[in-house]
């Protein structure tokens, strides 16, 4: 609105200096006749005679007078011309500045038609500069809370550093008690407070971890331990290997991986890591007889009654090494051999279940039913929900003839398990009873 009386006061300023100039040329020349008039009759009066003598052409005779007539008249044309030329300049005048108002007149008609744009691009600009300065206070609000989220951070890493170090602390107190199962593989039983210690630790040592503690070999290895006895053989394998990257030459890690990696059922890869245990330290019994289990695991059982003997022979009460002699001599039916390894384990350990077990079925196999009978009745006495002691002795009393009490043992072990149902219809254990009645029913 402002711009548009603006362009008004012009056009009007431009119409008014047109006229007052147009008034004021005009008056001066007026003026300059009026004055040439003036002077004329002036010139006149002074001299009457010599002006009726220009009227009358008088003069001829008279030298003085005609010279003082050719003056006054050289004075006139001064004077026209004079006149003349201020006549010039005010029309020259009047033009100039007719222009000139003719231009101002033109801008201001330009300036009003553009007024309207003028004055919606200086709103569009007042819009803007009013966003940008919202957007600066948003800035400015953001910068503050970037400024506090920083600050909020920093208290936070330090409580991280503060936990970590609590975590640190607290893994020294509980690896001091797990430093004794350091060497023991993880096929061995550990007691129940050390399984309670071994989570903790796990629990701990991960979250220390997580706080950006740095770890060691040792405590991945525990956790694989940990991950093993539950049954994560993937998680138990990863911190195996990681272990391993922290420390190449450690054998108990080794020996370890080839465990876990039999679970995975990777046979070869686990038989690759028994040969560098055995290559780090030949003289560890623990990695010759993990190396005798992947050995059996690929069917290469011949080797792998070479490997317990050099487990045994390197340590002569290795319990595990008598018992696992004695399965693989017992499936390849040399079970005289087999009965004086599981002797060995059962001397060495007289509660082992299983390695009793073992014993009733070599003996069993020798015919020799009564002892069978007998070391049956102590590893089911160890293992009573055992499905595989209940059907070992089920199939000693079928051989003893003693059918009914052969029926009673065979059906708890498929109370127990089911797959014992399966094996039954075709072992031959229980050829004498697959006519029975009774039996057929169970089958059913």
């Amino acid at each position: 609105m402002l711009k548009k009386k603006s362009t008004i006061a012009l056009f009007v300023t431009a119409i008014l200096i047109s006229f007052f100039t147009f008034s004021a040329s005009t008056w001066a020349v007026e003026i300059t006749n009026k004055t040439s008039s003036t002077e004329i009759e002036k010139k006149q009066s002074a001299n009457p005679e010599n002006a009726q003598r220009i009227k009358e052409g008088a003069g001829e005779g008279d030298k003085e007078n005609f010279k003082n007539t050719q003056k006054e008249n050289e004075w006139e044309n001064n004077l026209d011309s004079s006149i003349s030329i201020l006549q010039l300049a005010a029309v020259l005048f009047t033009i100039i500045i007719g222009l000139i108002a003719v231009i101002v007149a033109v801008a201001g008609i330009y300036m009003y038609k553009r007024g309207d744009a003028i004055e919606n691009t200086s709103k569009k600009v007042e819009q803007i500069s009013k966003k940008v300065e919202n957007i600066s206070k948003k800035v400015e609000n953001t910068s503050k809370k970037a400024e506090n989220t920083s600050k909020k951070l920093m208290d936070t890493v330090t409580s991280i550093e503060i936990l970590r170090k609590r975590a640190e602390d607290g893994l020294k107190s509980i690896k001091e008690n797990l430093e004794r199962f350091e060497k023991i593989d993880l096929t061995k039983e550990v007691p129940k407070d050390f399984k309670e210690e071994i989570d903790e630790f796990t629990r701990k040592s991960e979250l220390s971890e997580l706080l950006g503690a740095k770890q060691k070999a040792e405590d991945y290895f525990y956790r694989a331990f940990d991950f093993y006895n539950k049954g994560h053989y993937e998680l138990a394998l990863l911190n195996l290997e990681r272990a391993i990257e922290l420390k190449p030459d450690y054998v108990e890690a080794w020996i370890n991986k080839s465990l876990a990696l039999s679970k995975l059922e990777k046979y070869d890869e686990a038989f690759l890591a028994c040969e560098k245990a055995i290559q780090l330290r030949p003289d560890f019994a623990e990695a010759w007889f993990n190396k005798g289990v992947t050995l059996y695991d690929l069917e290469r059982k011949e080797e792998a009654l070479s490997a317990y003997d050099r487990a045994i022979a390197l340590k002569s009460d290795y319990a595990e090494a008598w018992y696992n002699k004695g399965v693989t001599l017992y499936e390849l039916k040399r079970y005289k051999e087999a009965l004086q390894a599981f002797d060995q384990a059962v001397a060495l350990k007289p509660d082992d279940a299983e390695a009793l077990f073992g014993k009733g079925n070599a003996l069993s196999e020798l015919e020799r039913y009564e002892e069978a009978l007998s070391t049956s009745n102590k590893a089911i006495d160890l293992q009573p929900l055992n499905a595989g002691g209940w059907y070992n002795r089920a199939c000693i009393f079928s051989l003893m003839g003693k059918k009914e009490k052969a029926l009673e043992d065979l059906s708890r072990a498929i109370e127990l398990d089911k797959t014992c149902k399966e094996k039954a219809k075709s072992d031959e254990d229980f050829k004498s009873l697959w006519k029975n009645s009774k039996f057929k029913k169970l089958m059913e």
